[in-house]
C-alpha cells in the first residue's frame, strides 16, 4: 500500500509539498520573530547570499510556468499543484525574506543562519558586564566562530569572555573613579555611609 502510494509521482509531489509547507511556515515565523526583536539588535551583519542564487530564480520561473500549465491547460485542481506552489513560495518568497534577517547579537540571544539562539542555550556565554568589548570577544570566541558559524578556528581562545572583561571592567571603573571623581557622588556616598552607621532612613 505504501509503495503504491510512493510510486505515484503526484503523491510524491504532495509529500514534498507538505515538507516545503512546513519549511515555509518556519521561515515566515523566523521573519515575524525578527520583526519583533530587531529593535533589540546590538551588533548585526547581513546574511550571506544563498548558493546558486541564479539557479533559484530559474527554478522559480519553471515552477510558475508549471503551475500555470497545470491549472490553465490541464484543468487540474488546486491540490494537484500543492507541491509546486509550496516550493515556489519557499524559493521565491520565503528564502529572500529570510535573507533580510540581520545575523548577529541581540539583547536576548544570537541570530545565526540556523535561527535564533537564546543566550541561555549557549554554554559559558556571559557578556552583560563588558558591553562592546565583550561583544567583540564573543564574536571572536569559539562559541561563535566554531559552534555557530562553523569556522575551523577562533581568534579568541576562551569560550567565556567574562573571564577577561569582568575584571577589566572593574579595573576601568576603579581607574575612572580615581582619575575623575564626581563631588556630588562623593557627598551622596558620605550620606549613605552615615545612614548605614546610624541606622537612619
Amino acid at each position: 500500500m505504501y509503495n503504491e502510494f510512493l510510486a505515484n509521482p503526484a503523491n510524491l509531489l504532495v509529500l514534498l509539498g507538505v515538507g516545503f509547507f512546513i519549511a515555509d511556515l518556519r521561515l515566515f515565523y523566523q521573519f515575524l520573530r525578527f520583526r519583533r526583536l530587531r529593535h533589540s539588535a546590538l551588533l548585526t551583519w547581513p546574511a550571506t547570499n544563498p548558493p546558486f542564487s541564479g539557479l533559484v530564480v530559474v527554478l522559480g520561473a519553471v515552477l510558475s510556468l508549471l503551475i500555470v500549465y497545470k491549472l490553465a491547460f490541464l484543468r487540474m485542481s488546486i491540490i494537484n499543484v500543492f507541491g509546486e506552489t509550496t516550493m515556489l513560495v519557499y524559493y521565491v518568497y520565503a528564502m529572500p525574506l529570510s535573507a533580510k534577517i540581520g545575523r548577529g547579537f541581540y539583547e536576548d540571544g544570537i541570530w545565526a543562519d540556523a535561527g535564533f539562539v537564546p543566550y541561555w542555550k549557549i554554554g559559558g556565554l556571559s557578556w552583560r558586564q563588558g558591553e562592546k568589548p565583550t561583544l567583540v570577544l564573543i564574536y571572536l570566541s569559539p562559541t561563535i566562530q566554531l559552534d555557530i558559524l562553523k569556522h575551523s578556528e577562533a581568534w579568541f581562545p576562551l569560550r567565556n569572555p567574562g573571564i577577561v572583561t569582568i575584571p577589566l571592567s572593574f579595573l576601568v571603573a576603579i581607574g575612572v573613579s580615581l582619575l575623575r571623581p564626581v563631588p556630588s557622588e562623593e557627598r551622596r556616598f558620605a550620606e549613605l555611609e552615615r545612614q548605614l552607621h546610624l541606622g537612619l532612613e
